[in-house]
C-alpha cells in the first residue's frame, strides 16, 4: 500500500500572500505620496517667487536713417536712453538714485538685432503686464528721439532741404515756362523733369531723416 503524499502547507501560502499585501500597500503610499508632496513643494516655490511679465516690441530701422542697427541698440541701453525713462518712472529721487536706477533697468530689458532679418527686437520685463508694456513704449519713444539728428546736423539738413526745394521750385517754373511758350517737346523739358523727379526725391530722403524714426 502506497504511502500518500503529505499535503501543501496553507500557513506557508496565507504568510507569503500577507507579506506581499503588505508590500504593495507601503509601495503605494510611496507612489502616492511621492508626487503629490514633489507636486506641493512645486508649487509652494511658484507661489513664493514673483511672476514676471514680458512685452516685445519689433523695429524696423529706415535705411536712410543715420543711426545703424547695432548703433541704435547700444543707445537703448545706455545711459542716454535709461536715465530719463528712470526719471518719467519715479525711480530716481536723488543723484545717487540714477545709477542703481539705471541698472535695475538694464536687468528688465534686452535689446538685439537679428542676424538674418536684421530686425530690432526689444524686450521689457515688468511685475504686472502693464508695467512690461509701459517700459517697452518708453523704450521706443527714446528710440524715435535717438534717431533723430543732433543739432549741428540738423541745420545742415535743413540748409540742404532748402537748397533741393529751390531747384525744385525754379525747375517747376522752367517747366512752365516751356508750356506756356508751347516748347513742352523740346529737349530741355526732359532735362527740367529730371531735375523735378531727383528734387522731389532728394526732399523726401532728408525730411525722413530730420524726423528720424517713426
Amino acid at each position: 500500500m502506497n504511502e500518500s503524499s503529505p499535503s501543501p502547507s496553507f500557513d506557508d501560502d496565507e504568510i507569503s500572500l500577507l507579506d506581499l499585501l503588505v508590500t504593495l500597500t507601503d509601495n503605494l503610499k510611496l507612489l502616492l505620496l511621492g508626487p503629490l508632496v514633489a507636486g506641493m513643494l512645486a508649487y509652494g516655490v511658484a507661489f513664493m517667487v514673483p511672476k514676471t511679465f514680458e512685452s516685445e516690441a519689433i523695429i524696423k530701422l529706415p535705411t536712410i536713417l543715420s543711426t545703424s542697427n547695432e548703433a541704435l541698440v547700444t543707445l537703448l541701453q545706455s545711459a542716454r536712453a535709461l536715465d530719463p525713462i528712470a526719471q518719467d518712472l519715479g525711480m530716481v529721487k536723488g543723484e545717487e538714485d540714477l545709477t542703481s536706477a539705471r541698472k535695475s533697468l538694464k536687468e528688465r530689458i534686452q535689446v538685439s538685432v537679428g542676424k538674418k532679418d536684421g530686425l530690432i527686437t526689444v524686450k521689457a520685463q515688468g511685475e504686472t503686464a502693464a508695467q512690461a508694456q509701459q517700459l517697452a513704449q518708453r523704450l521706443i519713444s527714446q528710440a524715435m528721439l535717438l534717431t533723430k539728428p543732433q543739432a549741428e546736423e540738423t541745420k545742415r539738413l535743413e540748409a540742404k532741404l532748402a537748397t533741393h526745394k529751390f531747384e525744385l521750385q525754379a525747375a517747376q517754373n522752367a517747366i512752365r515756362e516751356l508750356e506756356s511758350k508751347g516748347q513742352s517737346s523740346g529737349s530741355l523739358a526732359p532735362v527740367l523733369l529730371n531735375v523735378v523727379q531727383g528734387a522731389n526725391a532728394q526732399i523726401l530722403a532728408i525730411e525722413s531723416q530730420l524726423l528720424g524714426m517713426t
